[in-house]
């Protein structure tokens, strides 16, 4: 048994599967003394890196943008003759038609402006009142 002379000492223990214990200890005797050391699991280090090439919203804007594709035209649903492009709109999220048939953005009745095809339309969209604009004319 190997003797250690008196003073003090830094004891390192190592155990596969378990956190490394440091310890200092001050050996004052020739007396045998028992150390206990309980070893702990090591601590899980984990870090997770997002790259986001591709933001989901546009920070220029301040509204949203619903568009219909020509491929969205062409699957669409019939419709009553006359409404087939406010039946479009209507289909996009936020719209609906007013007791009268007119159709208007939810809490937004007046001053409501189309783009169609490149073209603002700010006319009544009543099929009663205004122009009648097939889905199929557009683009």
């Amino acid at each position: 048994m190997q003797r250690l002379q008196f003073g003090r000492y830094q004891i390192e223990i190592e155990q596969p599967g378990f956190a490394a214990e440091f310890r200092s200890i001050e050996i004052r005797s020739s007396l045998p003394a028992a150390l206990r050391i309980q070893l702990q699991l090591p601590q899980v280090n984990e870090s997770i890196f997002v790259l986001a090439t591709n933001i989901l919203y546009d920070p220029d804007q301040a509204g949203a943008v619903s568009q219909v594709g020509s491929e969205f035209i062409q699957n669409r649903l019939s419709s009553i003759p006359g409404r087939d492009l406010q039946n479009l709109v209507n289909s996009q999220p936020g719209w609906l038609y007013e007791g009268n048939a007119v159709l208007h953005p939810r809490g937004s009745e007046y001053q409501t402006q189309f783009v169609v095809d490149g073209i603002p339309l700010t006319d009544n969209r009543s099929p009663s009142f205004g122009p009648e604009i097939e889905a199929d004319d557009l683009e």
